[in-house]
């Protein structure tokens, strides 16, 4: 008889070490590299955030202006996400589209080196996140491709950690750079990793009928927990476009859009914050500012692994993604008072359980297109959908704090908004999203009753 461990492995004898388990269970090789991925790209998404307060002076821009520049990013992934999304589905193999987009950022991510102004990093950050947009959606397909049902929290929560870990260890690589080589040299050495990770990605990724290594009962194992392992047209009824008929698919945008305001907070304003609000100094910056970052490891993992737990126990999938979720965002709304102490160390407390909260609720939340999409082939287009729409927040949010803080002078109240923005996940999650269950083949669907 299979024991829970078995189960989890995909096979009926149990292996004997680290190595054997490994090659049994190709899968779990996977999360990894997506991590990896995932890990370079946050580092070039955040590495601007980190050299604004010493660029800002060289290329004369001001707060506001850098608020501009700063959330002209997500500007762009509002509109590219969906499209990269649909074109994922569409070629139904992420392995080239993923080796092209890495390719993007080690070109642009480099090319930040030789901005003069305000206009040229614009444009630079601009055609950054054109390359970056298919990074998600490609860990998404192949994530749904290799793995069941009951272990795709796990899964996603795994890679989805290289968002905090690369953010995290953004503050402390970006400073150490700059100390060493300028701003200008930090933005080509972090470019260079792009560079090596797309060769890699292009060598690894097999789709799991493809794959070399991978056995029968692996394979047997995927497929019966759920995976997606084939893509055909049948499982693509669905235009995108009619997925704005589900009333879930915009409760899960909104959902969205509450959590990635608060992520992009610490993506662009955080670092500035630390040095302006609280006096931290540059070595301060490096030793400290990863901390929020390095607690949302483990906020990650841990969600991801109760959400995947609950569903093995017999949870219903609706309670056993919702209720991380809905958790994790509520102790993200503890960012509010963190503006109101004066103490800069229990200031750092708060933004760590704020940025850990965020981060419990990764697994499940990203685990809840693959459920409720209305066929497999409409899983990513979906993913898509809630994460342009949640950038809405993340390309508003730095904008909004940026005119704020030049205005007022203080970061009191845009934390108090973006915990406000939070509390409202709790009603959406409640009201507007509904059940954990393929959503219904129709042509249109009400948008009065919960589907």
């Amino acid at each position: 008889m299979n024991t829970e461990n078995d189960a989890l492995l995909g096979t009926d004898e149990r292996p004997r070490g680290f190595r054997e388990v490994l090659r049994r269970n190709v899968r779990w090789q996977l999360p990894p590299v997506l991590l990896i991925g995932a890990i370079i790209a946050w580092i070039d998404r955040s590495n601007l955030g980190v050299a604004a307060p010493f660029l800002q002076d060289d290329l004369g821009i001001s707060p506001s202006t850098m608020g501009v520049i700063l959330g002209s990013y997500a500007f762009v992934l509002i509109f590219m996400h969906p499209f990269a999304a649909w074109l994922v589905d569409k070629l139904g193999d992420p392995r080239l589209l993923f080796f092209g987009s890495a390719i993007a950022w080690f070109v642009f991510t480099s090319a930040t080196a030789l901005a003069r102004g305000a206009v040229s990093l614009f444009t630079l950050r601009f055609l950054l996140a054109v390359g970056e947009a298919p990074q998600a959606s490609c860990a998404l397909k192949a994530t749904s491709q290799w793995f069941p049902r009951r272990e795709r929290a796990l899964a996603i929560g795994t890679y989805e950690v290289g968002s905090e870990f690369g953010g995290a260890i953004a503050v402390p690589l970006v400073t150490a750079l700059i100390a060493g080589l300028g701003w200008r040299g930090s933005f080509v050495v972090t470019g260079l990793m792009g560079l090596v990770f797309a060769f890699f990605w292009l060598s690894f990724y097999r789709t799991p009928r493809k794959h070399a290594k991978v056995t029968v009962g692996e394979l047997q194992h995927i497929e019966d927990g759920g995976g997606h392992v084939t893509d055909t047209a049948a499982q693509r009824a669905v235009r995108w476009l009619d997925l704005f008929r589900y009333r879930t698919v915009w409760g899960l945008i909104i959902v969205m859009f509450c959590r990635t305001s608060t992520i992009f907070f610490f993506i662009t304003w955080y670092p500035t914050y630390l040095v302006d609000e609280r006096g931290f100094s540059l070595l301060e910056l490096g030793l400290y500012g990863a901390i929020p970052g390095l607690v949302a490891i483990a906020g990650d993992l841990l969600g991801g692994w109760f959400s995947d737990y609950l569903v093995r126990r017999g949870t219903s999938p609706t309670l056993a993604r919702k209720a991380p979720i809905m958790a994790g965002l509520l102790a993200g709304t503890v960012i509010a008072p963190a503006a109101l102490v004066s103490s800069p160390a229990a200031a750092l407390v708060l933004l760590s359980v704020a940025s850990a909260g965020v981060a419990f609720c990764t697994g499940a939340l990203y685990s809840l297109p693959l459920e409720v999409a209305p066929t497999p082939g409409n899983a990513v287009s979906l993913s898509g959908l809630m994460r342009a729409g949640g950038l809405v927040g993340g390309a508003v949010v730095p904008i909004l704090i940026g005119f704020v803080y030049e205005a007022a002078g203080s970061f009191v109240l845009p934390l108090v908004l973006v915990g406000g923005i939070l509390a409202v996940v709790v009603v959406v999650l409640l009201v507007v999203v509904g059940r954990a269950e393929p959503l219904p083949l129709k042509g249109a669907v009400a948008l009065s009753r919960p589907q």
